[in-house]
């Protein structure tokens, strides 16, 4: 994808970007590289990232300000002051709605993720959402937020994420007991955790075998393994911690199912790696999830909070090895035609060509 010097020049405006993990950082490494290879990019601001986090790549264009609030509003207002003029800001996070209202002459773009929307808005953050030219929203339980704040559907605009994801072969123990895999901060209890565990205890109850995998961490790990000892389910649930990307990646391999019954997913991109390596899911109604498993087809959508209806989609995929090559063959199939990283960026170029 080569620059286009006459296509539209973006003032990127982002909290962390390269110097942590998480689903917006991931977002942001993916837009400021889309960004800079196609020539949008003029110049990102990036507050709590330190310049040496970001690529070489990208070295002329992001800056970072190691969480120094006062140069990240300095080194706004100068370009507001210089070359701002025309440009189209772009907030990664609504936290940074305000300074782009103030310096960008209203040309300005708010991304939001959901999360954020369920916490108190400010006044202030609410005004400046309204007066955005455009508010991104990841799903539609997104776009249900934000419309809730004041903000017309008009100037709505839907980009579901899309990422590419390496996978590796299934190591021998794929063959053996099926595994259920869950993959998610364990101190977030909205995920549905703790479902998990008294599914599991509903499951040994009736007899059957499998193995349940939590992969994450959180100042909550230690209680949760104590839970799992007294449901008398720790010899078929194992806690991980955090995990290594290589680990992480053959965690999927030998899966035989992805489960993360949560309430509170602006989207979900874990959701996406699971269909990228042939998962079926087990997702719960509450959230954008079932935006993303197609219940019945892709994986199963239960009611959120409700251990029996979920231990009985458990049941029907630890039994059925033919459904769950069938429901993950059509989950890859949704994955490769919706949410890789081409799709996402054929989405985002041409959202810049409307605004």
């Amino acid at each position: 994808m080569e620059g286009d010097s006459n296509s539209m020049k973006v003032i990127y405006l982002a909290g962390r970007c390269f110097s942590t993990i998480g689903g917006i950082q991931s977002l942001n490494r993916q837009l400021l590289s889309l960004l800079g290879r196609s020539g949008n990019l003029e110049r990102a601001l990036v507050r709590f990232d330190l310049n040496e986090n970001v690529p070489n790549t990208l070295q002329t264009q992001v800056v970072g300000f190691g969480g120094s609030a006062r140069r990240f509003l300095w080194a706004g207002l100068q370009i507001f002051l210089g070359h701002g003029k025309g440009k189209l800001w772009l907030c990664d996070h609504l936290n940074y709605g305000p300074l782009a209202m103030l310096l960008s002459r209203g040309n300005y773009v708010v991304y939001t993720h959901a999360y954020e929307l369920m916490l108190p808005v400010s006044p202030l953050k609410r005004f400046a959402l309204r007066r955005a030219k455009k508010v991104i929203c990841i799903s539609d339980f997104c776009a249900a937020l934000v419309q809730k704040l004041g903000v017309p559907a008009g100037r709505m605009v839907l980009l579901p994420h899309g990422q590419d994801f390496d996978s590796v072969s299934p190591s021998p123990s794929k063959a053996g007991v099926p595994r259920i895999l869950f993959v998610g901060r364990l101190d977030r209890h909205y995920k549905g955790q703790d479902h998990l565990l008294e599914a599991a205890v509903l499951l040994k109850a009736r007899g059957l075998k499998f193995d349940l995998r939590f992969s994450g961490g959180g100042d909550t790990l230690e209680s949760f393994k104590d839970q799992a000892k007294g449901l008398g389910v720790a010899d078929c649930v194992q806690f991980l911690g955090f995990v290594s990307d290589a680990q992480l990646k053959q965690e999927f391999a030998d899966a035989a199912m992805f489960a993360m019954p949560s309430n509170g997913e602006g989207f979900g991109l874990v959701y996406l790696q699971a269909m990228a390596n042939g998962l079926p899911c087990i997702c719960a109604d509450g959230d954008a999830a079932k935006e993303v498993v197609v219940n019945q087809e892709t994986g199963l959508v239960v009611p959120y909070a409700d251990p029996e209806k979920l231990a009985d989609a458990l049941q029907r995929l630890i039994e059925s090895p033919d459904l769950r090559k069938q429901m993950g063959q059509a989950g890859e199939a949704r994955y490769e035609a919706q949410f890789t990283e081409a799709a996402f960026e054929a989405r985002f170029l041409g959202f810049l060509e409307t605004v």
